[in-house]
């Protein structure tokens, strides 16, 4: 923030500073970090920690001058948790759902999130939720039928003092976000590549690059570029690329099909929107229509098998979002001050942490 706010002319050119906190950190009302329901976490040194007032203390040790310093003191300084700044950033104005009151926002990222709007306001974690926000990846369960090559998705909650449900794993059974999670997707695709006895190379991927992603240790960079491979490769026609990306969404439309039967008294359960880097980037554009690309016209098409009830999915709306980081931002505003800005509106600076995401805006 110290650097960031030198380049852009100094703390006096700086008008507010933005922190979403990445789970299973959030933070209550007063910005003082907590850790989300559902998470089984003791040891941390952010739990119960007033991180608004600790960055402010430490920024303004840092200052050089005394205007330095006051500049830094009168700064508005916001937190959230990452989610619930994501689904706010969805309802506002120029969101995938503006001006709706009841959303729910699925986060496929490095990992997979909840976030709901209920009513107008951020549905609040419990720790009796079926689903806690951040635990919607290890609640979906998928599990292979024995008999005929095929697979559902179900529902499974935790047993008293677990964190995760029981799997069978000697039964190819596997939680949701370890199947569909960006790394976990990378890992799996580079296996079903090696296994499909594909000839060529992929341009930028050598054989150590494509061992290490089938063994998860390729690291961030390499497992996003392999994915955005399928999906250029999946744009171009290929069959191997195109049958992944179907694929894939039909495991997802089955896995929503189960968080929708469990809420669906809610209304937030009848729109979702897909948010974050996997979902804005994966399958995107191949073989697009009036009514989406491949991926989200599979994926709904799947939902709606899914359900097994009397309900066509007409009243249902999936979407996948397109603002990216700027979500989280708007989001953040909003929390801060209530107000909507515009959805091309972007920070001076945007820095990521293992604690979270700073944004930095600059006056002018």
């Amino acid at each position: 923030i110290q650097k960031a706010a030198r380049l852009a002319g100094g703390f006096k050119r700086v008008k507010e500073i933005d922190l979403s906190l990445k789970p299973p950190l959030c933070c209550d009302p007063n910005g003082t970090v907590i850790i989300g329901p559902g998470h089984q976490v003791t040891k941390t040194p952010f739990k119960d920690y007033p991180i608004n007032v600790k960055l402010r203390e430490f920024l303004s040790s840092l200052a050089q001058t005394p205007t330095e310093k006051a500049c830094i003191e009168r700064l508005p300084i916001g937190v959230l948790g990452d989610k619930e700044a994501a689904i706010l950033g969805e309802v506002i104005r120029g969101g995938t759902f503006a001006g709706e009151k009841d959303v729910t926002a699925i986060v496929w990222g490095t990992g997979i999130g909840l976030a709901r709007i209920s009513g107008a306001e951020v549905y609040p974690e419990t720790e009796n939720e079926a689903i806690p926000n951040g635990q919607i990846g290890r609640r979906i369960i998928y599990v292979p039928e024995q008999t005929n090559g095929t697979y559902r998705y179900v529902y499974r909650n935790v047993g008293p003092g677990e964190e995760y449900p029981d799997i069978d794993s000697s039964k190819g059974e596997n939680y949701l976000s370890e199947r569909m999670a960006g790394p976990s997707l990378a890992r799996r695709m580079a296996k079903e590549w090696v296994s499909s006895g594909q000839a060529f190379v992929i341009p930028g991927i050598t054989s150590d690059d494509m061992r290490n992603l089938t063994k998860g240790s390729a690291g961030r960079f390499m497992e996003t570029k392999f994915l955005k491979w399928i999906t250029a490769a999946a744009e171009r026609s290929d069959g191997w690329a195109r049958q992944k990306v179907q694929e894939s969404a039909e495991e997802w439309g089955r896995a929503l099909a189960v968080y929708a039967r469990l809420f669906s008294d809610k209304p937030f359960s009848r729109k979702i929107v897909l948010v974050s880097s996997v979902a804005e980037n994966w399958g995107r554009g191949v073989e697009e229509t009036s009514e989406g690309d491949l991926f989200m016209r599979a994926l709904v098409a799947a939902f709606r098998e899914a359900r097994g009830d009397d309900h066509s999915g007409a009243e249902f709306s999936i979407k996948r979002s397109r603002l990216d980081y700027r979500r989280e931002y708007r989001g953040l505003v909003m929390s801060r001050t209530g107000e909507s800005i515009q959805s091309h509106a972007v920070p001076a600076s945007v820095a990521k942490s293992s604690v979270g995401t700073v944004f930095l805006a600059v006056v002018g």
